[in-house]
């Protein structure tokens, strides 16, 4: 019985129900990245160079052949945190490329990116479509796209600590015999903007005053 409870335990403890957050760092990034590696799905390895977090997906497609469709749509949730003293986030850019193909006249693919990012001051989005439904025969093409999160969104970039939940769907559709289609997402990266939080107005004032006193004292 007691052999048995214990290989109960250990299975329990092994299952991916009690893996542990991964954080992911950089000597010469400002901040680091935390995921639950069971929430990567086909993100795969989060990578983090700089002040840039991307993913080398292999198996983030959609296909279809002969009539039918296919999506394919998954999410990550990731925890940035500010590791330079006085630094906040300021800007996101978002970028995604794959490539694909439309093979027949009922054919399309496409393929939607969403970037949300939330922190105290509430959640804000920016994302991409991109979209084929051309005949191209079985060649394939390349697809590229971009979203920019920053002020002019809303965002205030004066948070040290922010959540960044990444969520793209592909799909790739053919109506009759004969007709295929297929799109896979090859790369996808978030560079980061980190900038200096500035000092309160009172903050500012204090420091003229204790200027001043330091001049008065020299004096």
């Amino acid at each position: 019985m007691r052999i048995l409870i214990s290989l109960a335990a250990t299975t329990l403890l092994a299952s991916p129900l009690f893996a542990a957050p991964m954080t992911v760092s950089d000597a010469n990034s400002d901040f680091t990245v935390t995921y639950d590696t069971n929430d990567a799905g086909v993100y795969g390895t989060v990578f983090l160079s700089n002040n840039t977090i991307f993913f080398l997906p292999d198996a983030f497609l959609a296909e279809s052949s002969n009539g039918g469709v296919s999506t394919l749509a998954e999410s990550i949730t990731l925890t940035l945190t500010a590791v330079t003293p006085g630094f906040s986030f300021d800007t996101f850019l978002l970028n995604a490329d794959g490539d694909y193909y439309v093979n027949g006249p009922t054919s399309s693919v496409s393929a939607d990116g969403l970037m949300d990012v939330s922190a105290g001051a509430g959640s804000f989005q920016a994302g991409f479509n991109f979209s084929d439904n051309v005949d191209g025969g079985p060649t394939t093409q390349q697809w590229a796209e971009s979203a920019i999160l920053d002020s002019t969104s809303g965002w205030g970039g004066s948070d040290t600590s922010v959540t960044l939940i990444l969520s793209n769907t592909l799909s790739a559709i053919s109506d009759q015999l004969g007709d295929s289609a297929f799109i896979q997402k090859k790369f996808e990266g978030v560079s980061v903007s980190v900038n200096a939080v500035p000092l309160p107005a009172g903050v500012w004032l204090l420091l003229s005053a204790l200027v001043g006193v330091a001049g008065l004292r020299r004096r």
